[in-house]
């Protein structure tokens, strides 16, 4: 029997889908990619068990999510949820409700965002993506899901990766290197986590 390879989990259903398309109850939050915040661009994030994201910068600043009964239910961070502008968006919304869209533009349009997010990493997050040419990035992260922790190491195991981590062993403990190892982190296989504001 083959062994199952990863799958990408953060692909929408077709109900999430039908949401986004042109016309759906969704589809202000396609529009989000062109629209600004004082001046700040959005960046919109498909995410696993149809949930969006909308970043601005570092931080998110809205979480649609498609829910088994047929509503979306939209939050945000206390920091944005407490904002007068956010007054009535944040709860769960029937997919017919008419008044979405206009509450959306008047939240966007009254958001305040801490510089601390949108400056450094958070405008490169941004530009990446606006990148058109010569691809399209759809997910900066490409996170996989597997069957099981021991699916997981099954198949991520290869042996080019062992070859670079021993070889990034070997330079780290070299002791002709020892001024610049203080400096960095030891080589490792494992991901590195980091905080990213309201997210």
């Amino acid at each position: 029997m083959p062994t199952p390879t990863p799958r990408y989990d953060r692909t929408p259903s077709e109900e999430l889908l039908t949401l986004l398309r042109p016309g759906g109850f969704l589809s202000p939050l396609i529009d989000l990619t062109e629209r600004k915040v004082r001046g700040l661009e959005l960046d919109v994030h498909l995410r696993r068990d149809d949930e969006i994201h909308v970043y601005c910068g570092l931080t998110r600043v809205l979480t649609a999510k498609r829910l088994w009964n047929g509503y979306v239910n939209l939050k945000a961070h206390k920091t944005y949820t407490e904002q007068q502008c956010g007054e009535g968006l944040f709860r769960h919304w029937r997919t017919d409700e008419q008044e979405f869209k206009e509450m959306l533009d008047h939240y966007l349009s009254g958001v305040e965002v801490a510089p601390r997010w949108t400056k450094g990493e958070g405008a490169i997050q941004i530009q990446w993506s606006r990148v058109r040419s010569p691809w399209i990035p759809f997910d900066r992260e490409a996170v996989l899901a597997y069957k099981s922790i021991a699916h997981r190491e099954r198949v991520k195991s290869f042996s080019e990766v062992e070859a670079a981590l021993a070889t990034l062993m070997d330079i780290y403990q070299d002791p002709r290197n020892r001024t610049w190892r203080d400096q960095w982190a030891k080589p490792s296989k494992q991901r590195r986590s980091r905080a990213t504001g309201c997210s």
